[in-house]
């Protein structure tokens, strides 16, 4: 409790400290696990451990097994989108021209959009692994 009195004192609010002493007692967590081991709510978890970052509390790192596992889990759902995708644009061809819209935009549209960002991603976190094992 005196910890969190000083942290108090210093500036730091209740979900940074919260996050900084679980952080502290439990290393290599991910962000999902510290908000549910903090207390912290997950709309939040960002925004803290950046600040906790910026203020030199807190690093963040890749793991390569979980770079792996995530790098995994991408291509099996991007191989299942695509899937998907190749399945809707084939239905499309018979009698019915659009599966689904929403506001305009046909499921299709928002699946290739989807598509995209995970490719993103995937190319986001094979550039910060190269980062951080330099």
């Amino acid at each position: 409790m005196q910890e969190f009195e000083i942290m108090k004192q210093a500036g730091l609010t209740v979900y940074q400290s919260k996050a900084y002493l679980t952080l502290k007692t439990q290393p290599g967590l991910t962000p999902i696990e510290v908000a549910h081991r903090s207390g912290v709510p997950q709309a939040k978890i960002y925004e803290i451990l950046y600040t906790l970052e910026k203020l030199g509390l807190a690093k963040k790192y890749l793991n390569k097994e979980r770079a792996t596992e995530i790098d995994k889990k991408i291509n099996e759902f991007l191989t299942e989108m695509r899937s998907h995708r190749i399945t809707l644009k084939a239905f499309g061809k018979g009698r019915i021209k659009q599966v689904w819209s929403t506001n305009g935009v046909s499921l299709t549209s928002l699946m290739d959009k989807r598509i995209k960002q995970l490719e993103r991603a995937k190319l986001r976190v094979a550039r910060y692994e190269s980062l951080t094992s330099s």
